[in-house]
């Protein structure tokens, strides 16, 4: 089915087809493309919510002005796109209709199709059974199964099942259910599939609410690594990468993929990547279907967000990668041009690959902080006070904020510190 929007917007592929919205796609306002300036959450929630969906994935802009081979082609017709709060309706927010903007900071959105919501209605992290919504309306059981169950979890960014069953009325909530009309039947997806798109659906139903799927999933797992057997690894030695559990293409990969995707783990930068040469590399590899290809991170020092990839791809499992990373460094400091420094001269403080803001910083915590690196007490500390203090400064996300160790005698795992920031770069200790 193709997904039209509600109202003004529209999503289009990098073909300038309608896609349907839950992947990375350009987003359209009157045939025109809608510039980034003062764009937020808040504005990406309301305007999926105003195509009918959930509310918002992921967005972004396209950083460059041929994303799509048809971008250029469009004005540019929104702009400084204002929603103050997470539940705005679009009606309620305010924006532009004209700018000052190139095709570089054209919005890519995605959005999302599904949602579970507990006994009162409110949001679930979906470790307990809660009801599944569809575009504000139930799922009915009809074919449902496990494999479904995962590629829903999959598409709201979870792990794979934990649990699912029908909602009879002496196991959830009625008054909660009659709420909503049933939106979704005979949902199909067999073994292998990953993408919704891959699945077979109704949107009409010849359902009850009694027949309503209440689906639990385990916490997210974007990427891990796992040994011949399939096994989860640490990642010391060369491992199959998996991306929501299906392989990963060497198509453009790259050592800066390889980096980017180590932090991601929570891990170090890689020690090493190759493909696997062979299809059966490992025991389970060709049971893994191949999830992610064409991974393209133009700087190792980028967060994943930044990188670009397709979930479709041209590949066979000879060219699964396969990596290993250091192991994980929290705290860290570089000089001027990136490089690791033995802070003897005062360096950039990186935690996890991020700058660390000064709000709250004090002697105390940059002692707690050169011991936790295996060094002596603090020499010196200071913020950069400009953000091109380092030549790869604005590269690194802020990482860590707030950082407040009462004591200088006190282990890191005392300090308080928050990783949500209000800081510029010129704050950078």
């Amino acid at each position: 089915d193709v997904l039209l929007s509600c109202g003004s917007f529209l999503l289009v592929d990098t073909s300038g087809e309608p896609s349907d919205g839950t992947e990375l796609s350009l987003l359209l306002y009157n045939v025109g493309t809608v510039c980034d300036d003062a764009f937020s959450d808040n504005s990406a929630n309301a305007i999926c919510r105003q195509m009918g969906y959930m509310g918002a994935k992921e967005w972004r802009n396209t950083r460059i002005s041929n994303w799509s081979e048809t971008q250029s082609d469009y004005p540019i017709n929104m702009d400084n796109v204002y929603c103050s709060t997470a539940g705005m309706e679009w009606s309620e927010c305010t924006y532009a209709t004209t700018h000052n903007c190139g095709h570089h900071e054209d919005v890519l959105l995605s959005c999302e199709n599904f949602a579970l919501v507990d006994t009162s209605g409110q949001p679930s992290d979906g470790s307990e059974l809660s009801l599944l919504l569809y575009r504000n309306g139930t799922v009915c059981d009809d074919l449902f199964s496990t494999y479904a169950g995962n590629v829903i979890c999959g598409t709201m960014g979870l792990g794979p099942v934990i649990e699912w069953r029908t909602a009879t009325s002496n196991v959830f909530s009625d008054s909660l259910q009659n709420e909503y009309p049933i939106k979704l039947d005979n949902v199909q997806c067999i073994n292998g599939e990953i993408e919704w798109n891959e699945c077979r659906h109704s949107t009409t139903h010849n359902c009850a609410h009694t027949e309503d799927v209440l689906l639990s999933c385990q916490p997210p797992v974007t990427f891990e690594l796992v040994d011949t057997s399939g096994v989860p690894s640490d990642g010391s030695e060369l491992s199959l990468l998996l991306y929501k559990g299906g392989t990963v293409c060497d198509d453009s990969f790259s050592d800066n993929s390889a980096n980017v995707i180590c932090r991601k783990m929570g891990l170090g930068n890689a020690g090493e990547w190759i493909n696997t040469g062979v299809s059966n590399w490992s025991e389970t590899q060709s049971s893994h279907p191949i999830s992610l290809d064409d991974v393209s991170c133009s700087s190792g020092g980028l967060e994943w967000s930044e990188c670009t990839y397709t979930t479709t791809h041209n590949c066979e499992h000879h060219e699964d990668v396969l990596l290993s990373c250091e192991p994980p460094v929290t705290f860290e400091l570089v000089d001027t041009s990136g490089v690791p420094s033995d802070g003897s001269e005062l360096s950039l403080l990186l935690y996890k690959g991020g700058t660390v803001c000064d709000d709250s910083f004090s002697d105390n915590s940059a002692n707690v902080i050169c011991r936790k690196m295996g060094l002596g007490n603090a020499g010196e500390w200071i913020n950069t006070g400009v953000s091109n203090w380092s030549e790869t400064q604005n590269s690194h996300p802020i990482s860590l904020d707030d950082v407040s160790c009462s004591s200088g005698g006190l282990e890191w795992s005392e300090c308080t510190y928050t990783t949500t920031h209000n800081c510029g770069h010129h704050e950078d200790v």
